[in-house]
């Protein structure tokens, strides 16, 4: 699309969540280009030509680093190198070609194409765990396979599954380097065929005493978007982060929720009945069905992944619940219960959030199929009656 781009419209452009992205072209800046991913992400581009090649620049994510007077001062600066002969898609020298410099790329091609949860976890990864340790300095091409795997197997005798992340995002990134013709098509990726961690698995399943002791918490919780919120975590299956940053506008007929940005991805979800009406219950403050007290905005605030857990502390410790006993157990808890209750695999994925194991579109198509608020009620009626609600 091809239009006169403004701050206005910028602001206001949106992505189509059937396409992985959409690009808006400025007939003002030729080359400049919004990207706008399916999770709503934008980020400004360059689109070039020189020496009978070319490519595409990622310049850098809209708002946050970049402008539109921003971007298009960007453009002139690399038309500017352009005339020299200079190809803005390659690094000045080999010298450059580091990990350091790798890891720069990485961030501005390839991390705004991604949720911002993940955005958020390779830029730790990356960070602190692979520049400091391997050091940002070593070139591409001197980094071995050895050298990753002792990093690799020292990090994880404290830390298994970081070092295992850590891994996956050097792994990647050392991919990327091939298609962009920073290291040779058929050279050895350094981070290939490592023998992975074994995870500790997290979290255990709350037992029927521990989730009457929760129930009883809850119905003395004073605040009532915490309550709530809390309650619409335990009984529907969604992650804490997809439950605070829930909107009245993604709220559909029969129970049915558009999500936005989810750790999988846009997604739809199904609400259960309880869980439903609890929400109608709620006054409308704001655009977010459960806002923080100070701002308006999503419980949690800009920052935060989520909002409950505040709410969840004061409500473990009413419940007397130790202090390793996590929020997020509501989810193992939740999946248990599904399981029990002889809920089938593919539709506690798409409840759940999970991609389901025959890889199709993870609900898309949940408005059509009654058979997702059946089994969410089932579930949700199960719960309540365990938290005596």
């Amino acid at each position: 699309m091809l239009k006169r781009l403004t701050d206005e419209n910028v602001a206001a452009a949106r992505g189509d969540h059937r396409r992985q992205q959409v690009f808006i072209w400025d007939k003002d800046t030729t080359g400049l280009g919004l990207r706008i991913s399916s999770r709503g992400l934008k980020s400004w581009v360059f689109r070039y030509s020189i020496g009978g090649s070319g490519g595409r620049l990622t310049l850098g994510a809209y708002p946050t680093e970049l402008g539109l007077a921003a971007a298009r001062q960007k453009v002139a600066e690399i038309r500017q190198k352009m005339e020299r002969r200079v190809d803005p898609g390659k690094p000045a020298g080999d010298e450059e070609r580091t990990l350091e410099s790798l890891w720069r790329k990485f961030e501005a091609e390839h991390l705004p194409r991604r949720s911002r949860g993940h955005q958020r976890n390779l830029k730790d990864a990356f960070e602190r765990l692979v520049l400091p340790r391997l050091g940002g300095a070593t070139p591409l091409d001197e980094l071995t396979w050895e050298t990753v795997d002792r990093w690799h197997r020292t990090l994880g005798e404290a830390t298994p599954t970081q070092a295992n992340r850590a891994l996956a995002a050097l792994r990647k990134a050392l991919n990327l380097a091939k298609k962009w013709g920073w290291v040779e098509r058929g050279a050895p990726n350094a981070a290939a065929d490592h023998e992975m961690h074994a995870e500790r698995k997290a979290g255990r399943p709350f037992t029927d005493a521990e989730l009457k002791a929760i129930g009883n918490a809850l119905k003395a919780e004073p605040d009532q978007v915490s309550r709530t919120a809390t309650t619409v975590f335990l009984l529907s299956g969604l992650r804490p982060a997809e439950v605070c940053s829930l909107r009245w506008s993604d709220l559909q007929d029969g129970g049915v929720l558009y999500l936005r940005e989810t750790k999988t991805g846009d997604r739809s979800a199904v609400l259960p009945t309880r869980a439903e009406k609890l929400i109608n219950e709620l006054p409308r403050l704001s655009e977010y069905v459960f806002p923080g007290r100070i701002d308006g905005k999503r419980l949690g605030g800009a920052g935060h992944a989520h909002g409950l857990e505040e709410a969840w502390k004061r409500i473990r410790v009413k419940a007397g619940l130790a202090a390793g006993r996590r929020l997020y157990d509501a989810r193992h808890t939740w999946v248990t219960t599904a399981a029990s209750l002889g809920i089938g695999d593919d539709v506690r994925r798409v409840l759940a959030g999970h991609a389901p194991a025959s890889g199709s579109a993870h609900g898309t198509y949940l408005h059509a199929d009654p058979k997702f608020r059946r089994a969410a009620d089932q579930v949700a009626n199960a719960l309540a009656k365990h938290l005596r609600l």
